[in-house]
């Protein structure tokens, strides 16, 4: 599974093709050509629902173990089901960020820098984000305001 656009520079499918392996590129719910069956259906966007839709599209296709691929998003889908549905997982391949990791060791905030190459907006919305800005407002503020304003100097 892979998230990106087709015409995406780095993607890999058309030459996995070309070698003869089938691939199966499912978009993410919520985007291209997907759509719930009715408007009471509940929406859920967990990393592990996605991981389930993964695993329900595979049972449908009558596919046992697959080699998963996947990136940002794929790429903790592609986690999640080696870690729940390891008999699905022939191999994987995960590019990227989020990956599963440690709950513990990820509630230590690192410097703004460090946390630049991990943070979306979540970040600040969850308690690691918040001690973390707590303990270094002042870098963070200033980091923030370089990324938006670039040219600007302080």
């Amino acid at each position: 599974m892979h998230n990106a656009a087709p015409k995406s520079p780095w993607c890999v499918t058309p030459l996995l093709a070309s070698a003869g392996y089938r691939v199966i590129v499912p978009y993410l719910r919520g985007y291209g050509t997907t759509r719930f069956l009715s408007n009471e259906t509940f929406r859920n966007g967990q990393p592990s629902a996605v991981a389930l839709d993964i695993v329900a599209l595979m049972d449908a296709l009558k596919i046992q173990k697959a080699t998963l691929a996947g990136f940002d998003w794929g790429a903790r889908t592609a986690n999640i089901i080696a870690a729940l549905w390891p008999e699905c997982c022939k191999a994987m391949v995960s590019v990227s960020g989020y990956l599963i990791g440690s709950r513990d060791a990820g509630k230590m905030p690192l410097p703004p820098k460090a946390e630049f190459e991990w943070w979306y907006q979540f970040y600040f919305a969850t308690e690691r984000g918040q001690k973390g800005y707590d303990k270094c407002r002042h870098d963070f503020s200033k980091l923030i305001w370089q990324l938006a304003s670039p040219k600007w100097k302080l």
